[in-house]
């Protein structure tokens, strides 16, 4: 449900809500204000709502509505009913229904908007219609809640109307002049806000009746009376239907508990918000005393208060536990939201201003008269009477004896007082009376001055006006008292008013409802005998009471407090009155002089030096007060003496001197040293902490006085004393250092130093105490590990991880040692043999170690192993145990890279090109890759492919004039650190691994790149292997070797026709010679199916001869690899039986060579030409000799002899 107060009231299961404003329960003043919603929106009530009555009990509860027909259900509101059970027929009691027909005015709103006033326009419509309307009469029953049902006799009541007319019917009449502004857009956002929106009501004043019919009930019914109707408010004094809210008369005004939450308030002092919309005025919300102050929500909150807390000086943030209500806030300029904020709570305020007056309750505890110089009087604790409607004038009265005055030699004594203190409302002031700033007599006519006065009370209660500039509006109250014609008892000295925040900004708020006057009274009396307030004992630190009163106190010397106690039997001081301040506002009638021997003169001490209290004058038997000051011991032992006045006029006051006992302290308040902070000691024994390498200087034991600038003459001069190895030694005032000891060092049980020094302290009194200083030397521990400069974690489990392929990596350990003296302590031996680092192992092979000012270092170059480090850190001091500084853990992580640096070919770079690499399968066949791997002169790029696992590469290298057959490529210096190199064999069966230049099994990788090929484009490719030091990563290299000058192979088969002669050559040589010639062609790289015709051979760059003695086994003849270009091939049969033989020569068996005599005309070579172009790729061919046409040879002339064996 939707309710102006409550949404909906739930109850608990088989519970009973009860609100009936009794000691169980508070309903009061529940006050519905929106005239267009229920109170209530909807309770928990069955068809059978007379059975529902007894969950809800409400009967006494304080409730009203501004909606006309408010329908809050019956459970809540209760139920009227009639009923009659007697037999008889026309008893006066017996229920009776009566059908009138009636004329009736009805009424409704219409609202428009007007733009330029930026209003809400009501204005108001009648309509007189003909209606019926039923009644009941006889017993009337009403039942609230779960009580019984009370009835009352003959009643009559309508328990139903017939339908108003409806809001949109035609025949509604203009009200005249009810057209009226009701509200701002501020406050009705939308019409549908607006009070009575849609609504149509019945003026029951306006009824008129009409013919009626009665007819009787039968015995025995119950007939439904009403929902008993909620009491229905109106804001509009004119408006017939409901209370008007805004009387005087009304509970909310007259109900002074309410009005400690909600009070009323003039249209006038309303805040623009509301002004308008509220012509009648309204009740505001305020705080719970917010009648009495005047603080009305939410205009008593600070505002200001809201904004955040301003940085520091350095812009940090304030602290978590800042104190929040006395913090410093940025200013409101800095805070771009927050004038929009302000105005947004600003529109919230209800009123413009406080509009109470009146003084609090209390205020008699805290309300005084202090006199203007003359006799330094102080009235207090007046009694007050409250202004009433019957006396709206307050009555303050303040007690004065006379004998508290000084009159002059006529017998003459003025008192002009002001007034302080006083309790007031939110923002009232108080002032002089319009009758009194305008020398009237109080209670004329002030009509004329109202207007002006109001002008003059603005700026004095201005804040930002300066003091000197408002006007003198202070009440000041003057009486001149004559010893020769004295009046006592009740004398009115003045009058003056308490005015209103409201009344200070709006003339016709400056009436008797917004401002409060008050009458000043003195109740004087006076007994020119009268015992004047005296000394009546005196008690030394607290203990020993003297009544017999002596100037000067010499029983016993005060040790730490005098009290003094006074009594006033007479009643000549006001009660209340504080020693203190008795003639002064400045608490300075109690003073203290010391008496300085140097000067023989007597030194005030300032009050900050001691401490006073006091015991206020009260009604008690002789009117007892009392101070008392404490001699701390900052206070020198000797004289001192006391002052004081017992009546405020007094010019001189009276002294008592005592004598301060010398101080018994003789304690160590603080000590200091390097680094140890400042150490409060808890005994004799005091232990602090130096950090370790910190050498003190022992050289004397000489202690200094550092003094106190401008020391006071009864104060000490020292402040602080100084030692050779001491910062500070703070010892009890007026004590003195009479002794300094420095004992032998010691050590504790992890070698760490512990120094001693004693020291004795003799107090002012003589007492003296020896203190026991012992100064430990702080341990260090490894603090910080860092590897290259990045700080890592380091324990037994969690040693520094150095890379295998790390260059050089330094591992830096910082002992946290004291900066300023550090490049002292870390020290090698060899940097100071008397105070260094030791490590052990002293020396490991790849691991230096060194310091910096700040650090130990440990270097691991490449060259060291894989595997796990311990250095064991000690500290050596000459002559002292070496101190245990803990482990330093390092592992140097096998080797993850099996990727070569470098390949290559030849020993010099010069020799050969850079090899070729690109990403291949698995079998050596380059493939699409997403990188392009380089060789140079720096080793191999990758280009990422490392980064990426590419682990599959083909090599393509070149070498000159070097064999091949038995080759190993350049790569054993190139493998990275820890990793292998293994050569695949037939099968994919690799070789035993080799781990470099030097390892004895390097001879197998040795491979034949000239072996097996197929074709002239086939590729010798040899697969090696890298596998990195842990094993877990392999890289494959894919091989070949071409030989850029000595690249061609010739394979010829020999094939012999035998004739009759000689049918077979078994047991001949067979010489085959092979010439590589230069012509006066050159050597072409591009191949030729005709060979070039050269005509000159100029020289013959090599020749290569292959005997072979014939069997009747195949075989393959061979050359090793030769140059490009012209050949020249001869054969010759070395024959024993001496027979001749023609051969051929055709390449791939069918190309017959011709002669090379048949290109070089003059040339004697008889061989064959042959040639082929130039290449870096390594090449065979094949060739068939055939021998044939055996025959006897001619004889030579001559000895020949060139067959036979020599």
């Amino acid at each position: 449900g939707i309710g102006g107060i409550f949404g909906r009231l739930q109850r608990g299961v088989g519970l009973v809500m009860y609100g009936n404003n009794d000691s169980n329960s508070t309903f009061n003043f529940i006050v519905n204000m929106d005239p267009n919603i229920d109170l209530i929106g909807r309770l928990d009530q069955v068809a059978n709502y007379y059975s529902s009555l007894r969950f809800f009990d409400f009967e006494n509860a304080v409730y009203y509505s501004a909606k006309k027909f408010d329908t809050t259900q019956t459970v809540f509101t209760g139920v009227t009913y009639f009923y009659d059970n007697s037999s008889t027929v026309g008893n006066a009691l017996y229920a009776t229904r009566t059908n009138r027909n009636i004329t009736i005015e009805s009424r409704k709103y219409e609202y428009s908007y007007d733009s330029g006033t930026e209003q809400w326009l009501r204005t108001t419509y009648t309509k007189t219609t003909s209606r019926t309307e039923v009644s009941l009469y006889g017993r009337k029953y009403t039942r609230y809640g779960y009580d019984n049902a009370t009835y009352q006799n003959y009643q009559t009541e309508i328990v139903s109307r017939s339908a108003a007319p409806t809001h949109d019917s035609s025949g509604w009449s203009l009200l005249s002049g009810s057209t009226i502004a009701v509200g701002s857009i501020y406050e009705y956002k939308y019409e549908t806000d607006l009070p009575l929106y849609n609504q149509v009501w019945d003026v029951d004043s306006t009824k008129v009746l009409g013919t009626s019919t009665t007819t009787a009930v039968p015995n025995g019914y119950y007939l439904f009376g009403t929902s008993i109707p909620v009491p229905i408010i109106t804001e509009e004094a004119s408006d017939p239907q409901g209370e008007y809210v805004y009387s005087s008369t009304f509970e909310m005004q007259t109900d002074t508990i309410l009005q400690q939450y909600i009070y009323y308030a003039e249209n006038g002092n309303l805040s623009p918000t509301f002004i308008d919309a509220r012509p009648n005025g309204m009740y505001v919300l305020s705080t719970s005393s917010g009648s009495t102050f005047g603080s009305v929500l939410p205009a008593n909150m600070k505002f200001d208060q809201l904004l955040p807390l301003a940085p520091g000086e350095n812009g940090e943030l304030p602290a978590f536990d800042t104190d929040y209500s006395a913090g410093t806030r940025i200013l409101p300029s800095e805070d771009p939201t927050y004038g929009i904020l302000l105005s947004n709570y600003e529109e919230l305020f209800q009123t413009m201003y406080s509009d109470k007056s009146a003084l609090l309750d209390d205020t008699e505890t805290t309300l005084y008269l202090d006199e203007i110089d003359g006799s330094n009087t102080k009235l207090l604790n007046p009694t007050v009477v409250d202004p009433t409607e019957v006396a709206p004038l307050g009555v303050i009265t303040f007690n004065l004896n006379l004998n508290t005055l000084e009159f002059d030699v006529n017998g003459l004594s003025t008192v002009d007082y002001e007034i302080f203190d006083a309790m007031l409302p939110k923002d009232a002031v108080l002032a002089r009376t319009i009758e009194d700033y305008y020398g009237l007599t109080y209670g004329s006519n002030i009509t004329a001055y109202v207007s002006d006065f109001r002008l003059l009370l603005a700026d004095y209660a201005n804040p930002l006006i300066d003091p000197l500039d408002k006007p003198d509006l202070s009440p000041v109250f003057s009486y001149t008292f004559d010893l020769n014609n004295l009046t006592t008892g009740i004398i009115t000295i003045g009058y003056f008013t308490s005015y209103s925040q409201v009344s200070q900004n709006f003339t016709s708020f400056l009436n008797d409802n917004y401002v409060t006057d008050y009458q000043v009274r003195l109740n004087v009396s006076y007994n020119p005998s009268s015992t004047l307030p005296y000394l009546y004992s005196y008690q030394i630190d607290g203990t020993s009471v003297y009544t017999t009163i002596v100037s000067n106190i010499t029983v016993e010397s005060v040790d730490s407090s005098l009290t003094f106690n006074f009594r006033d039997p007479a009643f000549i001081l006001p009660v209340g009155t504080n020693i203190l301040d008795l003639g002064t506002d400045n608490q300075d009638n109690i003073t203290l002089e010391y008496f300085d021997p140097n000067t023989s003169s007597y030194i005030m001490v300032d009050y900050m030096d001691y401490t006073r209290a006091s015991t206020l004058i009260t009604t008690a038997t002789n009117h007892p007060f009392s101070f008392t000051i404490g001699v701390n011991t900052s206070l020198k032992a000797g004289l001192y003496r006391l002052g004081f006045k017992l009546l405020p006029y007094q010019e001189t006051r009276d002294y008592y001197t005592f004598t301060k006992g010398s101080s018994t302290l003789r304690t160590i308040l603080e000590v200091e040293h390097y680094s140890s902070g400042i150490v409060v000691p808890s005994g004799t024994t005091i232990n602090s902490y130096v950090n370790f390498g910190y050498e003190f200087d022992w050289s004397s034991t000489t202690v200094t006085e550092v003094p106190i600038v401008g020391a006071k003459v009864y104060q000490k001069t020292a402040d602080y004393y100084t030692l050779p190895f001491l910062t500070s030694i703070r010892i009890a005032d007026f004590s003195t250092i009479t002794n300094v000891v420095i004992n032998e060092t010691t050590y504790q049980a992890n070698g760490f130093r512990i120094y001693h020094v004693s020291y004795t302290i003799t107090a002012e009194s003589g007492a003296s105490t020896t203190y026991v200083h012992n100064i430990y030397e702080r341990a260090i521990s490894i603090k910080d590990v860092y590897r290259n400069n990045n700080k890592v974690v380091m324990d037994s489990t969690h040693p520094v991880i150095i890379t295998r392929e790390a260059f050089s990596t330094a591992v830096s350990i910082n002992y946290g040692i004291d900066p300023l003296f550090a490049p002292d302590i870390y020290n090698l031996v060899s940097d100071n043999p008397e105070s260094y680092f030791s490590i052990s192992p002293s020396s490991v092979s790849g691991i230096t170690y060194s310091v910096t000012d700040t650090y130990l270092v440990f270097t691991i170059d490449s060259s060291a192993d894989a595997g796990d480090y311990q250095f064991v850190i000690g500290y050596y001091r000459t002559g002292e145990t070496v101190i245990s500084l803990g482990t330093v853990y390092i592992t140097k992580s096998q080797g993850q890279n099996a990727y070569l640096s470098d390949i290559q070919f030849s020993e010099l770079a010069t020799e050969t090109n850079y090899a070729l690499i690109n990403e291949s399968d698995t079998a050596g066949v380059i493939v699409t890759s997403l990188y392009n791997p380089t060789i140079y002169y720096a080793g191999i790029d990758y280009d990422g492919a490392d980064i990426g696992g590419v682990t599959n590469f083909r090599v393509d290298g070149q070498v000159s004039n070097i064999p091949i057959d038995e080759y190993i490529p350049y790569f054993l210096n190139y493998l990275p650190l820890g990793a292998t190199i293994a050569k695949e064999g037939t099968g994919g069966i690799y070789t035993a691994e080799v781990t470099g230049p030097e390892d004895p099994n390097v001879y197998l990788l040795a491979a034949d790149f000239t072996a097996s090929e197929e074709t002239e484009n086939d590729d010798i490719i040899i697969t090696y292997r890298v596998t990195s030091e842990s094993g877990l990563n392999m890289v494959y290299y894919h091989i070949t070797v071409t030989d850029v000058t000595y690249n061609v192979s010739f394979i010829f088969d020999v094939i012999y026709v035998g004739n009759a002669l000689q049918p077979d050559l078994n047991g001949a040589v067979i010489v085959i010679n092979v010439r590589n010639m230069s012509t006066n062609l050159p050597v072409g790289d591009s191949l030729v199916t005709i060979f070039p015709a050269f005509t000159q051979i100029n020289s013959y760059n090599n020749s290569t001869n292959l005997l072979y003695m014939v069997d009747n086994l195949d075989y393959k003849f061979r050359f090793g690899r030769n140059k490009s270009g012209y050949f020249s091939f001869n054969v010759s049969v070395l024959d024993p039986d001496g027979y001749e033989y023609d051969y051929t020569i055709e390449l791939n068996g069918t190309d017959l060579l011709a002669d090379i005599n048949s290109y070089d005309l003059d040339s004697n070579d008889q061989g064959k030409y042959y040639y082929i172009n130039s290449s870096t790729k390594n090449r065979t061919r094949y060739f068939t000799i055939t021998i044939f046409d055996a025959k006897v040879p001619d004889r030579d002339y001559g000895f020949v002899d060139k067959d036979k064996s020599w």
